[in-house]
Order: structure tokens, then C-alpha cells, then sequence
């Protein structure tokens, strides 16, 4: 059982609209995380104490950034429907 909450009026919230939503989504962050394990090799890190790892995920977003907005369409449609 999963639970989420949304602000989609009930005519847009069927439960086959919250499934597409929902895999759209997981979609979305799987490739995220793909990415930074292929080209970041973060899963291979072995940093783990301290303030380092949060400190190391920051310099990896900010390398990731300026590859994302290269590579990733405008989006298009209504942004405001969210899960």
C-alpha cells in the first residue's frame, strides 16, 4: 500500500492518473541516480564520515547541474500538477 498526497482536482486523480504520475516520476530519479553512478561513481565512494560525504554529494550536484541543463529538454506542459 502506498499513500501520496496531491493537489489534483478528484477528475485528474483516478487512480490510473496517480500511477502514471508516480512512474513518471521514480523514471525521473532513477535516471538521476544512474547518471551519478555511472559518471560520478558515487555508489563506489567510500567517503562516509564526518561532514565529507554531504560536502562531496554538494561538489557532485555542482558538477552534475551544468551537464543536466545541457542535456535535458524545457519542460513542457503544466508544471503545477504535482504528486
Amino acid at each position: 500500500v502506498s499513500r501520496a498526497v496531491t493537489s489534483l482536482p478528484r477528475a485528474r486523480a483516478g487512480p490510473e492518473d496517480l500511477l502514471a504520475l508516480v512512474r513518471e516520476r521514480r523514471g525521473v530519479e532513477n535516471r538521476l541516480r544512474y547518471r551519478r553512478d555511472v559518471a560520478l561513481r558515487e555508489d563506489a565512494s567510500r567517503i562516509r564520515t564526518g561532514a565529507a560525504p554531504q560536502a562531496v554529494a554538494a561538489l557532485r550536484n555542482r558538477l552534475e547541474s551544468p551537464a543536466r541543463r545541457a542535456t535535458t529538454p524545457p519542460a513542457s506542459g503544466n508544471s503545477s500538477a504535482r504528486i
